[in-house]
C-alpha cells in the first residue's frame, strides 16, 4: 500500500540550543524515559577557552546532551555518496519505518523557513520528521527564521537545492535515522551524584587560563565571565559574538532543574532545593534575554550586567547543590 503522508510526533527537548538536541527531543517522545538517561548523564558544562586567544567563540556545551551520545536511541548512518539518486527515497522509506532522519550537509541559503534564506551559504543540519506526497513537503524539525525551534514545512524541490548546494560548497553530505529503543531507562541517583560532584570539582586552578583547551564544570561560569570581558573591550568583534551561549547556560540551568525535582521525587525528600533552584533558572532566563537585547541593540553596559547575573548564578548553584548532595546522602542512608 503507498503512504502519501507521514508525520513523527515532536516534543519539547531538554535541551535546544543546538539541533543536536533538538533531535533528541523528538526522538524521546516514544520513549519518555531516555529523558532519564540524560538526567543520569548530562550534567557538565563545557567550553572551550581558546577565545582567549584569537577564537571568537567559547563553543559552550553540556557533555552527552546530543542525540548520539544516547545508547537508548537507535542510529544508522548513511553517506549520501552510497545513495546518489536516491536520496529522497531513502528518507521517504525511513520515515515509513519509524525513523526521524537528520540530514547533515544542507544549505540553508535555499530554505525558506531559514533565518539565511537568501542571505548568506551556510552549511546546517536539520530534523526531518514527515512528508507530504500531495503537497510535495518535507516537514522539518529546526530553528526557524525567527530562531524558534519548531516543526515547519519545506518543498522537496527546495529541499534538493539546499542539498545539491551543500555537495557543490564540498560538503559530502549524511543521513542518520534515529528511532527510540523500546527499553526503559532509569534514572541512577548514585551516577547523578557522581557527576554532580564532578561538576562542583571545578575551579580556575584547576583550569587556569595559560593552558588552553576544554574547560569542565561549574568554572565554565567564569569563563564566559571572560568571554564578555573581550567582548566588552572589542577582542572579540560584535559581530561575531555567538548568540548561543546564554541559550545553553539557560538550558542546563532548566535540565538542572527538572534533575532535582526527578530525584526529589524519587528519593520522598521535601522541595526545599528544587524551590531555590527555580530561582536561578529565572536569573538565566533573564541573561539570556538581555543578551538578545545586547545582540539587538549594542547596549555595552549590558555586559557588566551580565557578568554580575553569572557571578551570582555560579554562587548560589554551587551552595544548592552541596546542599543537595548532602541532603541525597541521608536519604540514602536511612
Amino acid at each position: 500500500m503507498k503512504i502519501n503522508r507521514v508525520d513523527l510526533p515532536t516534543g519539547e527537548p531538554l535541551f535546544s540550543t543546538y539541533h543536536r538536541h533538538g533531535n533528541a527531543g523528538a526522538v524521546m517522545t516514544a520513549n519518555p524515559s531516555i529523558k532519564n538517561w540524560y538526567f543520569n548523564k548530562a550534567i557538565n558544562l563545557t567550553c572551550n577557552s581558546a577565545f582567549l586567544s584569537g577564537n571568537s567563540s567559547p563553543r559552550i556545551d553540556v557533555i552527552f546532551s546530543g542525540v548520539i551520545d544516547n545508547p537508548y536511541i537507535d542510529i544508522t548512518r548513511i553517506p549520501l555518496k552510497h545513495i546518489s539518486g536516491r536520496i529522497n527515497s531513502t528518507i521517504k522509506n525511513s520515515l515509513n519505518d519509524g525513523y526521524y532522519v537528520c540530514v547533515y550537509g544542507m544549505d540553508d541559503y535555499y530554505v525558506k523557513e531559514k533565518s539565511l534564506y537568501h542571505i548568506r551559504h551556510f552549511i546546517h543540519d536539520c530534523l526531518v520528521c514527515g512528508y507530504d506526497t500531495e503537497k510535495n513537503t518535507y516537514s522539518i524539525y529546526a530553528y526557524d527564521r525567527s530562531w524558534i525551534y519548531r516543526k515547519f514545512d519545506v518543498t522537496v524541490s527546495c529541499f534538493n537545492r539546499a542539498m545539491r548546494s551543500g555537495r557543490e560548497l564540498g560538503h559530502p553530505g549524511l543521513l542518520m535515522g534515529f528511532k527510540a529503543k523500546d527499553k526503559i531507562a532509569q534514572l541512577d541517583i548514585n551516577e547523578i551524584c557522581v557527576n554532580l560532584a564532578e561538576y562542583l570539582d571545578s575551579s580556575l586552578e584547576k583550569y587556569p587560563t595559560d593552558i588552553q583547551g576544554k574547560v569542565s564544570g561549574i568554572v565554565v561560569h567564569d569563563y564566559i565571565a571572560m568571554y564578555l570581558d573581550k567582548i566588552k573591550d572589542g577582542t572579540i568583534p560584535y559581530e561575531k559574538t555567538d548568540r548561543r551561549v546564554f541559550r545553553m547556560i539557560w538550558d542546563h540551568k532548566k535540565v538542572m532543574l527538572q534533575r532535582i525535582m526527578a530525584v526529589e521525587d524519587q528519593l520522598g525528600m521535601d522541595t526545599g532545593i528544587s524551590s531555590e533552584y527555580q530561582k536561578l533558572v529565572k536569573i538565566a532566563d533573564n541573561m539570556r534575554l538581555i543578551y538578545l537585547s545586547y545582540k539587538l541593540k549594542r547596549r555595552d553596559a549590558l555586559l557588566s550586567v551580565m557578568k554580575k547575573m553569572l557571578f551570582e548564578i555560579k554562587e548560589s548553584e554551587s551552595l544548592l547543590l552541596n546542599e543537595f548532595l548532602n541532603k541525597i546522602m541521608k536519604e540514602i542512608k536511612k
